[in-house]
């Protein structure tokens, strides 16, 4: 009797989700923001909406002049071409990226939402684009705790090059770039044609994996893969770079700790020697504190929604 009523759970799933379909596109005739034909995807804008128009623009002017500065500071400046700064350049490429591609993507959805008004190709290439910077900036930031590990830990051993720089920062694009390959799969772009007006979502769309729960005596769909990436990311963009930048820099400051300075001690130099480990001492707290402030409300989220109840799709009863 299972496996007959799994095999009924994919026809019934079918008119469930038409069910919901229809629920959803009288929903949105009763919105203040329906969409016909002949109308414009924006909205009748509001002072919250004329704020959020002034805020973005500040912020993606402030954020393309800031990070442009930085890349032509290093590219232009000579004494400007170290290690550390071509790391702090790879995150300004993927801060001026962000501000360029997805910010005003942001800002239009925001403004037309719950239409999507974007097309197709941004339905999947803004997300790519955002994973893609967004993994490259915390891996960069992991890649600089390492950097500056070898060259306290190992100063005489390893040789940290700009030419073994350049292969760390490729290879951080590159794991950025297959991190973010599901979004171009799985975010759908689909129009919802109705008799007075249209509705174009950008929708994710991840395999199923449908079977019938017998104590509760009716079909479950879930979202297997869904949550298989999403944590995934999780632990790429938070709980790996926090492990590594915690280890890291602990073992850079036990290692500054415990360091003497060459000659002779006096009160001077030991005053020097102090302030100089306390200001690093500073320096890394800030680093890991705001790092952890910024990113831990986006995790619970994205980790809340991965394994929650809205991953698992109930249908009808088949015992009714």
């Amino acid at each position: 009797m299972a496996h007959i009523n799994d095999s009924l759970c994919y026809e019934i799933l079918l008119l469930d989700h038409s069910a919901e379909m229809t629920n959803f596109s009288l929903t949105i005739m009763d919105s203040s923001v329906n969409i016909t034909k002949e109308q414009s995807y924006f909205k009748t804008f509001n002072s919250q909406d004329y704020i959020k128009i002034i805020a973005y623009v500040i912020v993606i002017v402030g954020g393309l002049l800031g990070n442009i500065s930085v890349i032509l500071t290093v590219a232009l400046n000579r004494s400007m071409r170290t290690t550390i700064n071509y790391y702090v350049a790879n995150l300004a490429v993927a801060d001026a990226l962000i501000c360029m591609i997805c910010m005003g993507a942001h800002l239009l959805m925001t403004l037309t939402r719950p239409v999507y008004a974007l097309g197709g190709f941004m339905c999947k290439f803004n997300p790519f684009m955002q994973m893609t910077c967004l993994t490259s900036s915390v891996l960069t930031l992991s890649a600089i705790s390492c950097d500056r590990f070898m060259a306290i830990m190992f100063p005489l051993h390893v040789r940290i090059t700009k030419q073994r720089t350049s292969i760390v920062m490729q290879v951080v694009w590159i794991l950025s770039i297959i991190v973010s390959i599901p979004f171009l799969l799985v975010k759908k772009h689909e129009v919802y044609e109705f008799q007075d007006f249209v509705q174009p979502v950008c929708t994710e769309r991840w395999p199923m994996d449908s079977y019938y729960d017998e104590k509760a005596g009716h079909c479950d769909s879930v979202e297997k893969y869904r949550s298989t990436y999403y944590l995934m990311v999780s632990i790429t963009l938070y709980f790996l770079p926090i492990f590594i930048m915690i280890t890291a820099y602990s073992l850079i400051l036990w290692k500054l700790w415990i360091s003497e300075v060459p000659g002779e001690r006096h009160a001077a130099n030991i005053n020097v020697q102090y302030r100089a480990r306390k200001k690093v001492i500073k320096m890394v707290l800030v680093v890991l504190i705001a790092f952890i402030l910024c990113w831990t409300p986006m995790q619970s989220v994205i980790l809340s929604s991965a394994f929650g109840a809205a991953n698992t799709i109930h249908t009808v009863d088949l015992l009714l």
